[in-house]
């Protein structure tokens, strides 16, 4: 595996989990 398919799947994987993070933080900023 490449460096650039390793960022690409990694991107790919966390994107949504910081995304949903960061909706759920303004949802309630604690």
């Amino acid at each position: 595996m490449r460096i650039e398919d390793l960022k690409r799947e990694v991107v790919i994987g966390h994107f949504p989990f910081l995304l949903s993070l960061r909706i759920a933080g303004l949802d309630d900023p604690n």
